[in-house]
C-alpha cells in the first residue's frame, strides 16, 4: 500500500478474493483507481471478465485534491440492495482512491 502524505493509503496493487457459499461463488476485487475514468476502466474490465455474473455491485471512492469523488453501478442487482453497504464500508476503510467490485455467479 502506498501512502499520499496529504491523503488517504492508496492501495499498492489489484487483490481478489473468492468465497463460495453454498451453491454461489462471490468475489470480491479492488484496485487503485486515481481517476473516475480509471474506476470506470475497472468496471467496464471487471464486466468483461465475468459477463456471466448473476449481479454485480461496483464502487469507487476518489480523492483529488481536497474534494471527494465517490460512485457506485448495479449490474443484474436491484438498486438500493447491496451497494449503499459496499460503498459505506469503502468509505469507512479509510483508503482512498480505490475501486472495488463484489460479483456473484449463482449456481456454481
Amino acid at each position: 500500500m502506498t501512502t499520499d502524505p496529504s491523503s488517504h493509503p492508496i492501495p499498492a496493487s489489484p487483490v481478489r478474493i473468492e468465497l463460495r457459499v453454498v451453491n454461489s461463488r462471490f468475489i470480491g476485487s479492488a484496485a487503485p483507481a486515481a481517476t473516475v475514468e480509471a474506476a470506470k476502466a475497472f468496471i467496464v474490465a471487471t464486466r468483461t471478465e465475468m459477463p456471466d455474473a448473476a449481479s454485480s455491485v461496483l464502487a469507487y471512492v476518489l480523492f483529488p485534491g481536497k474534494t471527494t469523488l465517490a460512485g457506485l453501478r448495479y449490474v443484474g442487482e436491484r438498486a438500493g440492495t447491496a451497494g449503499r453497504p459496499v460503498l459505506s464500508v469503502v468509505r469507512g476503510s479509510g483508503l482512498g482512491d480505490i475501486f472495488e467490485s463484489h460479483v456473484q455467479h449463482c449456481g456454481q
